[in-house]
């Protein structure tokens, strides 16, 4: 039997992905109120936390859309138990700073995407914190008739709940480089049916949330593959899309490392933001 050094290993995300924030930002970033650490489930005994990004200056009552970033994964196993959790991240802080900042609140949380095995938590993750959200709209600032979901590289596949049975409330679904078409290979028996953003789109009968998809030009074959597939579909079913392509940049396009900073990636994140406005304004 080979011993876990001689196990291959998924490689620890690079040092910049904790440190480094996003290409683009806005004045007011950094008035945001957090409310940092909430619980918002406890699965086997595990908390699960979010942080809570709220406009500057709102009057007592008042309500805002809310805008929620899922994050990617699998996080790679045996990773420094000490290594920040995405929430942390200053690439996730930098995004709630931006949805509060252009009058969202944003939230950002930590799911159990710790393998390929583990979508289905993730899943009821996801569905945990927007259920956490909407539950205290009242003490969040938050209009629970008004959300976007926001996901990221390995988290697509969390998106196949927006194109399942749309809830009425999801008025908007927004894709970063991210797999839409989940892979039998590897994953939990009935996940990639489960959890295919494209499956679940061509099998829908009522209506698509209006769909922003962000792609890099230069990414695996899998992502890129998934992303035609949803497309198709999308046209196919006349939905509402959105899509913008960086034709030279890579997979992460977004976070404020190497060559990212480009005129191109900042034009994405300005360009996401007034999707959400358009979608999620009155």
């Amino acid at each position: 039997m080979a011993s876990e050094q001689d196990k291959p290993q998924r490689p620890q995300p690079p040092p910049e992905l904790f440190t480094r924030p996003i290409v683009y930002s806005v004045p007011g970033m950094d008035r945001a109120q957090v409310l940092r650490d909430r619980v918002y489930a406890r699965p086997g005994g595990q908390e699960l936390r979010m942080d809570v990004y709220v406009p500057a200056g709102l009057a007592a009552g008042a309500r805002r859309p809310v805008v929620v970033f899922i994050h990617g994964g699998p996080l790679p196993p045996g990773a420094d138990p000490s290594m920040p959790r995405p929430k942390d991240w200053a690439l996730f802080r930098s995004y709630g700073e931006l949805a509060a900042a252009s009058g969202f609140v944003g939230v950002t949380f930590n799911h159990r995407l710790y393998s390929l095995e583990a979508f289905d938590d993730s899943a009821a993750d996801v569905q945990a914190a927007i259920e956490h959200v909407r539950a205290n709209a009242a003490e969040l600032h938050v209009d629970p008739d008004r959300i976007a979901a926001w996901a990221f590289s390995g988290g697509g596949p969390l998106l196949a709940f927006a194109f399942r049975d749309a809830p009425p409330w999801l008025k908007a679904v927004v894709s970063y480089y991210a797999i839409l078409d989940l892979p039998p290979q590897g994953t939990a028996p009935g996940a990639s049916d489960r959890l295919s953003p494209v499956k679940h789109l061509k099998a829908s009968t009522g209506p698509v949330p209006p769909t922003f998809i962000a792609r890099a030009g230069i990414d695996s074959p899998a992502i890129s593959e998934s992303i035609e597939a949803f497309v198709a579909a999308a046209l196919q079913k006349n939905a509402m899309l959105e899509l913008f392509t960086l034709p030279d940049s890579k997979h992460g396009f977004d976070l404020d490392m190497g060559d990212n900073n480009t005129p191109r990636s900042r034009e994405a994140i300005a360009r996401t933001v007034e999707f959400l406005k358009a979608r999620l304004e009155p």
